[in-house]
């Protein structure tokens, strides 16, 4: 992506700012698939070993991004144990989300299309940002998902993107919230970014 100004033009030729440099994104998938430890790997550099089932956690981070400094709000969900209503608060809300399974357990990717199925149903959108991502390779010889079925189901999607991580030995953790921070702005360069963004201060770690 180039790095741009960050201006437009509008129908009478003044320029306006499209740069956005918040981004509020959701973490969702089934319980288990390491979700916590994807986040907290990615945001705070520490490994979590010992699976606790999260009820809500958010997490923020400011990092550069082509050339920009950008901070995202990460949402960390439950897992399959979630509400409803409760899930359907997170999509609305969020501007992209990270879709987690894990590679050692197919129930965990068939229940991906689930969950768009719904966030498609409520965001009420053509198009959504999403990256999905088949964690836990670090133990890939146990794998029941292969690499080509997740290509080939975020390949089904529009604005989706696909990477195999693993939270344990930091492999691709980086590139999956690159990844959806660039989806985001992608789609926001397309249609126009919100007017108002939250107020919210993030870290600089």
């Amino acid at each position: 992506m180039g790095k741009g100004n960050g201006k437009s033009k509008d129908s009478k030729g003044s320029e306006k700012s499209s740069t956005k440099t918040k981004f509020f994104v959701a973490v969702m998938g089934a319980g288990s698939v390491g979700k916590s430890a994807l986040t907290v790997q990615f945001t705070q550099g520490v490994f979590i070993d010992k699976y606790d089932p999260t009820v809500e956690d958010t997490y923020t981070k400011t990092f550069e991004l082509d050339g920009e400094q950008v901070c995202i709000e990460v949402l960390d969900t439950a897992g399959s144990e979630v509400l409803v209503a409760m899930r359907e608060l997170y999509m609305k809300n969020a501007e992209g989300f990270i879709l987690v399974y894990s590679i050692l357990v197919k129930s965990t990717f068939l229940e991906i299309k689930d969950i768009v199925e719904q966030l498609f149903r409520v965001k009420e959108e053509e198009e959504v940002p999403i990256v999905l991502v088949g964690n836990k390779i670090d133990l890939d010889a146990h794998r029941e998902v292969s690499t080509n079925e997740g290509k080939q189901l975020a390949n089904s999607y529009p604005n989706c993107d696909f990477w195999e991580a693993s939270s344990k030995d930091r492999i691709n953790v980086d590139n999956v919230f690159f990844s959806i921070v660039k989806r985001i702005k992608e789609k926001y360069k397309k249609e126009g970014a919100p007017v108002k963004e939250k107020k919210e201060k993030c870290i600089i770690m």
